[in-house]
């Protein structure tokens, strides 16, 4: 290949070079602007953890098929070997034309054999591309490069700061595995309160708080609102800030009926939960048959309900709740001491425990909520009173 024509190629392969610069250095300077401008709406509009990606892909995405246009059209305007001869041509008007024609000929001699004339054209054109300028009139000056070098520390500056953003932060967060809103509840005011689910059950009329715990607020800062439903209607509530930093409350007063609610903040929109009340077992009939010992020829005695009740040593009592009758020994059994525990009987699933710690009698029932927790009630005196 003659000189003339790899120098040319090379300044058209440097005319790419430079043009494709200039669409990277543009499609990373849109990148930055695109981001900002979701960020701005984003200030005004707050878009949610699981749509930011959605947001920052498509602003990832116009900035590449941007740039990839910009390198197709650039691609399909790199001058030819001729049309870099024209240019040269200009810049240098003493070369008369030969180099236009040394590109034709050296065009034409794939095909046909050159004349003497011609092949002197390309002997004088390669001599005289030893000498030649090549970048005069064809390479950028100085003041592209300069400007080139600074969009593109322009760009990285922007792109850096554009990771920073609210919008590429909700992104990243979307696919963290670390929850950026829990919420739970617990009875209102308990002093040693448990914690339950966000959907739990609680009997009726019992005052529940809903608390959230906010990790990643919005913009800096965090807030959560509630959201309800009320006579088929959705009714929107902040929740009140606590002294724990991050967490919210909203109470629930005298829960009667199901309570459909759901907690967000700007960026994350939580789950619908519901929170269901129900009546606990109760007992509506107790009656005590207590039968004395055969030697002291004493009446038995009957009682109904709870309460004090002194009856001899040795004497047999006899429990029936909801007609179902069940009957244990009162006496100073040492094992009785020791275990404090005489027996237990189950009615319709529920457990009821019979008790004996010094000399009084408990009844505890046990019974299991349909949420799975095991809740006791207790007739217990508050003195236990010993029997004679």
């Amino acid at each position: 290949m003659p000189e003339f024509l790899r120098r040319l190629r090379r300044e058209a392969m440097l005319f790419l070079f430079s043009r494709s610069m200039l669409a990277l250095i543009g499609g990373l300077l849109l990148w930055p602007i695109l981001v900002l401008a979701v960020d701005a709406y984003d200030l005004f509009f707050p878009i949610l953890e699981q749509d930011a990606l959605f947001w920052v892909v498509g602003a990832l995405g116009l900035s590449v098929l941007s740039l990839l246009l910009a390198l197709g059209y650039f691609l399909r305007k790199t001058p030819s070997s001729a049309e870099m001869a024209r240019q040269v041509e200009e810049a240098n008007p003493d070369l008369l034309d030969t180099l236009n024609c040394a590109v034709e000929l050296e065009g034409k001699s794939k095909t046909t054999e050159l004349s003497f004339m011609e092949k002197r054209v390309l002997a004088v054109t390669e001599d005289k591309a030893k000498q030649l300028a090549w970048g005069r009139g064809t390479r950028p000056g100085s003041t592209y490069w300069v400007s080139l070098l600074i969009g593109l520390i322009m760009g990285g500056a922007l792109s850096g700061w554009s990771m920073g953003s609210s919008p590429v932060l909700k992104a990243f967060d979307s696919m963290s595995e670390e929850p950026g809103l829990s919420v739970f509840t617990t009875k209102t005011g308990s002093a040693q309160a448990s914690t339950y689910e966000a959907s739990a059950e609680f009997s009726r009329g019992t005052d529940v708080s809903v608390f959230a715990d906010v990790t990643r607020g919005h913009r800096g800062s965090k807030y959560a609102f509630i959201e309800f439903v009320e006579e088929g209607e959705t009714v929107r509530m902040d929740m009140l800030s606590t002294p724990i930093m991050g967490r919210f409350e909203f109470v629930v007063p005298a829960l009667r009926d199901d309570f459909k609610y759901r907690v967000s903040t700007p960026s994350i929109e939580g789950d619908w939960h519901r929170l269901t009340p129900y009546d606990p077992p109760s007992l509506t009939s107790a009656k005590w048959k207590v039968k004395p010992p055969a030697y002291l020829r004493q009446d038995n005695i009957e009682h109904e309900g709870f309460g004090y009740l002194r009856v001899p040593e040795g004497s047999e009592i006899t429990l029936q709740l909801c007609e179902v009758s069940y009957s244990v020994l009162f006496s100073k059994s040492p094992l009785i001491n020791l275990t404090h525990f005489l027996s237990f009987m189950s009615i319709a699933g529920n457990i009821f425990i019979i008790i004996l710690k010094n000399y009084q009698l408990f009844l505890i029932l046990f019974y299991r909520s349909s949420q799975g927790e095991i809740v006791s009630q207790t007739n217990c005196p508050s003195q236990p009173h010993k029997q004679s």
